[in-house]
């Protein structure tokens, strides 16, 4: 990446941008000497997330992928007062639960950190977006975590997490916690069953999305909903999106707003890499071990 970039060559690179904590470090202090030439990939935040990043983003060159309310074209006015309406974040609760690996596939996120830079990051990004946009600081987040291990685990010489979650509380100094908003953050591999989705309660409603239905549905204190965001049916081939927007970056770079994950994506990975979120396994889980204790670790909402 550094080569291409030294050499004035435009490039788009997979999500992580590393995972190696002394790169991650250096593209931190050498943002703005990257920035122009990079397009930075992220499958979650910018298609299965999509409608989420729009209603949090407002960012225009989003809006000729999605649809409003089951057909309608995007309507910015609109969609700006509805989450306006809402009121102040509360809480963030994601979940990213996978039946995959299968026979060894994406075995190798069984290493030490392999979970938390290859899947974790994805709701991560997203959980941060919320708290950004409401100006919580993310470095302000107090956390405990929650690891597991499913029994099926392909490495059986490389004992870490198969399950990681984190459950978080960031407070902006009120005494009684009034002005914080708690965070949950849960990845799974061998899931007993597929569950990817999230929901963030606001003071006047929420915004509950399904990652694979690629939809965000905004509903008001009493249940009533106000707006649906979904991924227009054009464009809901696996990286039809992320296609068409590194086409537009190659064509004309970034002359006004990004239109990628750049920013965002290496806020994370620097706070990623601060932390030891590795530890103790505190349940197995699978068809012989149960899952009483996955399923209480496992967030459960509609």
């Amino acid at each position: 990446m550094s080569a291409l970039v030294s050499a004035g060559i435009s490039c788009a690179v997979e999500k992580p941008l590393s995972n190696n904590p002394q790169e991650i470090a250096l593209l931190k202090a050498n943002m703005n000497s990257y920035r122009d030439s990079i397009f930075a990939l992220s499958y979650y935040a910018l298609e299965k997330a999509l409608p989420v990043n729009y209603l949090l983003s407002g960012n225009p060159y989003y809006t000729r992928f999605l649809v409003m309310d089951g057909s309608k074209a995007i309507e910015p006015q609109k969609t700006a007062s509805t989450m306006k309406s809402l009121g102040l974040l509360e809480s963030v609760e994601i979940v990213l639960a996978e039946v995959s690996p299968d026979e060894g596939e994406r075995a190798w996120t069984e290493q030490k950190d392999g979970l938390a830079y290859e899947t974790f990051i994805h709701p991560l990004i997203i959980a941060y977006k919320f708290c950004a946009q409401a100006n919580f600081d993310w470095r302000d987040m107090e956390y405990d975590v929650v690891r597991g291990r499913a029994e099926s685990a392909i490495h059986a010489d490389c004992f870490v997490e198969t399950f990681l979650k984190i459950n978080g509380e960031i407070n902006r100094g009120s005494a009684d916690g009034s002005d914080s908003v708690q965070v949950s953050v849960t990845t799974a591999k061998y899931a007993r069953e597929k569950s990817r989705k999230g929901r963030a309660v606001f003071e006047q409603g929420q915004i509950n999305f399904c990652f694979d239905k690629m939809i965000a549905t905004v509903v008001n204190g009493e249940g009533q909903q106000l707006l649906t965001i979904q991924v227009a049916e054009d464009f809901r081939e696996k990286y039809r999106v992320q296609s068409d927007l590194v086409r537009m970056f190659f064509k004309m770079g970034w002359a006004d707003l990004r239109f990628d994950d750049f920013d965002d994506q290496i806020e994370v990975l620097d706070w990623l890499a601060a932390q030891n979120l590795n530890g103790d396994i505190h349940f197995a889980y699978g068809p012989t071990a149960g899952y009483e204790e996955y399923d209480a670790a496992l967030p459960q909402f509609e």
